[in-house]
């Protein structure tokens, strides 16, 4: 199943066979026979759709011009399509550059599909088969889209970042930005505006206005609006099409790392979600607009926003479940300071349902008692809903109260949604955020209650006014008496008042607003007003006085001291709480300042990545790698001479363990040969120099000092640090003269983390968590785990030279079981016949894990089965040589790769089991003393290991 998301050839033929379908699918829909005033055409015949026009009469809806449309779409089509098809299988150019271009042609294909659904339907001739058809073509393209994305990061990412989200929040995400586009795409059919019309005989009928009428908005103007109203419609729909396109860029830059990077799905998704709330109150403020001049109207776009509020609360409260991982790191919460933010979210939200409960109870309560043929009071009852739906036609002071109710409604609601979304994401910004969500609630509710009492204080000048609201109640009354205003807003007020004092009272907002408060050391300050009193002069020696009055003021001092010291004691027991929760300033201060450069390096690696992938290796494959970098090595400055056996022996070794050994004499090429192999595929290659004087992992890894606070990392670990920030360059760390000191005494642990897996391979650089405080926050190190943990970044391999003489330490078998061992016996020919310098190619480090795991995986080699090994077994056991399970899988693993680096496998089988068999077992004969040595020497040659025989003949038989 994994090849259909790796391999070249399954990608070309799964995408053309979507795009064919989908095209035949579309040519399907364009085909199919409409019938419209007698006339049967399809889409493609633009002759008889033009003809529809000479006969259609008044009750026809049909528009020709959305028809012809669809079918010059169609054609685009054909061109994306032949594109597609020519650039999976012509174009001759990077693979992944290919692969982005074909995924922006699949967008401009859904982006064709859906503009075509759209105006068929405005065409009026939508069947239940055309959406039959469109349906699959769009889950198609959705297929399309999703299976490249996975190719894309299975061959250019390779590998899952981690992240502590589970797959149940990043589904919920991913649901809950959906619904919000999806909404987004409704909000276009949505009645943006009602309005209630009459025709010549009196009949009332409503008239729906959406967005989409705008595609009418030149041809024809709606009933009851200006006739400028159709340009106005156009230009609405325009924007709002423009804004739908950003979200739906956002949304599907969320759903492209949806499965591979969740911190980068989690920001793009919340991003798309905040972008709907934007473009819902941008929908809604558009259709309260157009009201406030047009009478009998009312608007609908209120729905939009609140869903959008919804769905906002939504993504957060999911996404506050669980730890997303990112830069900063914050202290757990005090108990009691949790208990306050609840007080601060339940404030803001009583202040919100007051302000709402308002709307619904009487603004203007009118009691007239009318002189004219109507016996009895008249009693009208004026909520803020009420006016939002008449204030047109009851009176001029009624549109200042709707204009406050919709500013007020708006600003409200936007206030509150972010509030609740920044207390479950636990923002701090949420206290700041509900203060003002709490002050201007507050206000409004104030501004309400003052227009209620306005209309009670002018209700004797309020004739005219009282006059408009019974007409607009059906009232015609020739004189009015007794006139009775009253408001219940001011019981509102008041309710806010009480929460207010009550606000007051707890004060649930000064936790977050002394943050800046200093602590006093009251100790000190009380000393100091003590030396006041008794100065020393400028010598330094306390002024003459008797030994009495000495002990007595030493006595007075401890006294004093000794209150001070208990006075600051209980003070401390009873302010630790409140100390706790108050947040201190922390002052600027980097825990390790060379992991805060690397990490402020990182664009500029970014950088140096983006020009690496532009000379990207062309087909890589083991083979080709070991040839261009025999030819690089040839060719540059230095002339190494390198076979293609040396180069396969290195490549077969980093497939087999994280660790080689290139030991031999001096000068025979053992620190160049990782050095150019690096330099030819423009890989990471660090230096790093043993010292003889290396006794533990400290020298090696680095040192706290617990006086500054700082930890100082040695070179070896800034260089795995820096490894971590590119996962994406090969990474060489070359330890130098490793075997200077015991390397058991200083590389054991990166020793016993070779066996774990490589996701669990990570060391403790200290037992204290370090941080980068800056801006009164502590930052964490972008690489480090828990603050105090370096996870050992899979891009590294780590390469030790070692020299074989009286000044070094004979190496372990330990070492050697779990280390891929290069000899350099012999000094290498010069290389006399090169040419022009090569360019190098970059080559990611997942195109080579790719081939490394493809080969072991491929290659059929049985080292179980081998008879070979088996005899050789029975020839050392009475030496007490054997291998177990570990060196038996790196020497399987040794030979699978090896001979993929070539083009005729087979014929180097025998040779790649002997370098690894002489490697991992035979040297251990060194120091053994053999009784028949002409015996061994003699088997080893039958088995056709000549290499391992000539070794055994050169050994010193009196050892």
């Amino acid at each position: 199943m994994k090849k259909l998301f790796t391999n070249s050839l399954a990608k070309k033929i799964t995408l053309a066979s979507v795009i064919v379908i989908e095209f035949v699918l579309n040519l399907l829909a364009m085909l199919i026979k409409i019938n419209v005033d007698g006339y049967t055409f399809n889409m493609l015949d633009f002759k008889s759709q033009l003809g529809v026009t000479e006969i259609k009469g008044s009750t026809s809806v049909y528009e020709p011009v959305f028809s012809i449309i669809v079918g010059v779409l169609f054609y685009s089509l054909i061109v994306v399509a032949i594109l597609s098809i020519i650039l999976l299988f012509v174009q001759k150019k990077d693979e992944k550059a290919n692969s982005n271009d074909i995924f922006i042609l699949l967008t401009i294909n859904i982006v064709i599909v859906l503009l075509q659904l759209l105006f068929i339907k405005f065409a009026d001739i939508l069947s239940t088969t055309h959406l039959i058809l469109f349906a699959i073509q769009l889950l198609l393209l959705l297929f399309a889209y999703v299976y490249l994305c996975i190719y894309i990061h299975f061959n250019e990412v390779g590998e899952l970042k981690e992240t502590k989200i589970n797959n149940s929040n990043r589904v919920m995400n991913l649901v809950i930005a959906t619904i919000s586009l999806v909404f987004c795409l409704v909000v276009f059919f949505l009645p943006l505006y009602v309005v209630t019309t009459k025709d010549a005989s009196g009949v009332t009928y409503l008239s729906r206005v959406s967005l989409l009428d705008g595609l009418f908005g030149l041809l024809t103007i709606k009933n009851g609006f200006s006739s400028d109203m159709g340009v106005i419609l156009f230009i609405e729909l325009c924007t709002f099409v423009v804004l739908f396109v950003i979200n739906l860029a956002y949304y599907l830059a969320a759903l492209k790392y949806f499965y591979f990077d969740y911190d980068t799905f989690y920001h793009k998704s919340h991003v798309s979600v905040i972008f709907s709330f934007v473009f819902s109150l941008i929908y809604f403020i558009v259709g309260i607009v157009p009201i406030l001049t047009t009478a009998d109207s009312f608007s609908l776009s209120f729905i939009p926003l609140v869903v959008m509020s919804f769905l906002v609360i939504a993504i957060y409260a999911f996404s506050a479940r669980y730890e997303v991982k990112t830069e900063k790191t914050e202290k757990r919460m005090p108990k009691k300071k949790v208990i306050k933010r609840f007080e601060i979210l339940f404030f803001t939200i009583a202040f919100a349902g007051v302000f709402i409960g308002s709307l619904f109870v009487d603004l203007v309560n009118i009691n007239v008692q009318a002189i004219s043929s109507y016996i009895g009071a008249i009693t009208i009852r004026i909520n803020c809903i009420d006016i939002l739906q008449h204030f047109s036609t009851l009176g001029t002071g009624f549109r200042g109260v709707a204009f406050l109710l919709i500013i007020s409604i708006t600003i409200v609601s936007m206030l509150v949604v972010s509030s609740i979304a920044l207390f479950i994401s636990k923002s701090k910004l949420f206290h700041s955020i509900s203060f003002g969500a709490v002050v201007v609630e507050y206000f409004f509710m104030f501004a309400l209650s003052l227009f209620g009492i306005y209309f009670v204080i002018v209700q004797n000048m309020s004739i005219e006014m009282v006059s408009s609201v019974l007409k607009t109640y059906g009232y015609e009354l020739s004189s009015i008496d007794n006139i009775k205003i009253s408001s219940s807003t001011y019981i509102f007020f008041l309710i806010d008042s009480g929460l207010l004092v009550i606000l007051m009272f707890l004060k649930p907002f000064s936790t977050f607003n002394n943050n800046d408060e200093m602590d006093i050391n009251i100790k000190s300050a009380d000393l100091s007003s003590l030396q006041g009193t008794n100065p020393l002069p400028a010598n330094g020696m306390p002024l003459a006085n008797s030994e009495n009055q000495n002990a007595e003021n030493a006595s007075s001092q401890l006294a004093t001291n000794d209150n001070l010291a208990i006075k600051e004691d209980n003070e401390n027991k009873e302010n630790k709480e409140e100390k706790e929760e108050k947040e201190d300033i922390l002052k600027d201060f980097d825990a390790c300042p060379a992991f805060s450069e690397l990490d402020s390096l990182k664009p500029k690696f970014d950088e140096i990545l983006a020009t690496k992938k532009q000379s990207e290796f062309k087909d890589p494959t083991l083979v080709n790698i070991i040839n261009f970098v025999v030819s690089y090595a040839a060719n540059c400055r230095l002339h190494l001479s390198y076979t293609p056996e040396d180069i396969a022996t290195f490549v077969a070794g980093l497939g087999m363990s994280r660790l080689t050994i290139l030991q031999g004499m001096s000068g025979t090429g053992k620190t160049s040969l990782p050095k150019i192999f690096s330099e030819a595929l423009m890989a990471d290659y660090d230096i790093v120099e043993v010292e003889s004087s290396w006794k533990d992992k400290n020298e090696l890894l680095g040192y706290y000092n617990d006086f500054s606070k700082t930890f100082t990392p040695k070179k070896f670990t800034q260089a795995l640090y820096e490894a971590s920030l590119k996962p994406e360059v090969i990474t060489f760390i070359v330890l130098d003269e490793m075997n200077l000191s015991r390397i058991e005494y200083y590389f054991s642990d990166f020793l016993s983390l070779m066996e774990n897996e490589e996701d669990k391979r990570e060391i403790k650089l200290l037992n204290v968590k370090l941080y980068n405080t800056y801006d009164g926050v502590k930052h964490s190190y972008l690489s480090l785990e828990d603050n105090h943990t370096l996870k050992i970044p899979t891009n590294v391999f780590f390469i030790g030279t070692a020299n074989r003489d009286e000044s070094t330490f004979e190496i372990s078998d330990k070492v050697y079981d779990r280390a891929n061992t290069i000899n350099f016996d012999k000094r290498a020919k010069p290389v006399k016949n090169y040419l022009d310098p090569l360019t190098p190619e970059f080559l990611p480090y997942v195109d080579l894990k790719f081939l490394l795991e493809k080969a072991k995986k491929t290659y059929e080699f049985d080292l179980d089965g081998d008879e070979r090994i088996k005899k050789v077994e029975e020839l050392l056991a009475p030496y007490n040589i054997s291998f177990g399970n570990r060196v038996y899988n790196q020497m399987e693993n040794f030979v699978k790769v090896y001979c993929s680096c070539f083009n005729d496998p087979k014929s180097v089988e025998s040779e790649a089991l002997e370098k690894i068999l002489f490697s991992k077992v035979v040297h251990k004969l060194e120091f053994k003393a053999i009784d028949d040595k002409d015996y061994l020497v003699h088997e080893f040659e039958k088995l056709g290991f000549y290499t391992c025989s000539e070794f055994i003949a050169k050994i010193n038989g009196d050892l």
